[in-house]
């Protein structure tokens, strides 16, 4: 039985801006998702997510998702 490879995503929930697009989820949000820690942490400095600061989380995705999501 052969294991599907994966890769480590880290991904944090955003708010878009006030006048702009209501995002994929209607509510003006968007996911971003970096596959080094370090670009994360960059990326949500100054960023809310429902007006709190954002935060991000990491998660294994397989390549082919990744791969789908323009990071592999």
């Amino acid at each position: 039985m052969s294991r599907e490879r994966t890769v480590t995503v880290f991904e944090t929930l955003v708010d878009g801006p006030e006048n702009g697009p209501a995002g994929p989820a209607g509510d003006g949000t968007f996911v971003v998702r970096r596959r080094k820690e370090a670009d994360m942490k960059v990326f949500i400095v100054g960023k809310t997510c429902y007006g709190t600061p954002a935060t991000y989380d990491s998660r294994e995705v397989s390549v082919a998702l990744a791969r789908r999501w323009g990071l592999a």
